[in-house]
């Protein structure tokens, strides 16, 4: 099969380096998603969306990351309603894990809400899309307006220099109060 295509139909399967597509799955703004099979390299950390690959073609940038079974928690919380206490401490906790991770590696999310926590079968929550993503130190700010609006810090709403790692703690909590 070629490399080379503008989308596959959700019936049509093609093979895109390492991977076959073999439906679409979702879309966002700026990205779909596709289903695709490969063999699992291993992850940096459990409760964080891994990045298997990127492949770079003349007219589209593939992310080849994990597929999460049970999609994201908005859609969780709109089809089965609010978590119980035990089951919303649990999947804080894993959020919190993986954001504690993420900043001591110098990386704030910058765009932390619900759609952006996916939860597989096992119970495992996972944190996805770190599309606005940015490397920090410990004596930066940044400056860029993102994110999604009901969940941002307030710094970032009056666009004003913010530190990315403190912006995100801010999601987290309006995430875990108004998901």
């Amino acid at each position: 099969m070629s490399n080379d295509f503008s989308a596959p139909s959700d019936t049509q399967e093609h093979c895109i380096g390492d991977y076959v597509l073999q439906y679409r799955i979702g879309h966002g703004a700026c990205a779909k998603v596709y289903l695709a099979w490969h063999v699992p390299t291993g992850t940096e950390h459990p409760n964080i969306t891994e990045l298997f690959e990127v492949i770079a073609t003349p007219d589209v940038l593939y992310l080849v990351m994990e597929h999460v079974r049970e999609g994201d928690l908005r859609e969780h919380l709109e089809s089965h309603g609010p978590l119980s206490e035990r089951q919303a401490r649990a999947a804080f906790r894993q959020v919190v894990s993986a954001l504690q991770y993420c900043h001591r590696r110098g990386i704030a999310h910058r765009d932390l809400k619900p759609d952006n926590i996916l939860l597989d079968e096992d119970g495992t929550v996972k944190l996805a899309d770190f599309g606005f993503g940015r490397r920090v130190s410990d004596d930066s700010k940044l400056s860029t307006f993102c994110g999604t609006f009901y969940y941002m810090a307030p710094e970032v709403l009056r666009q004003e220099p913010y530190d990315g790692r403190k912006a995100d703690v801010w999601s987290l909590g309006v995430t875990l109060y108004r998901p």
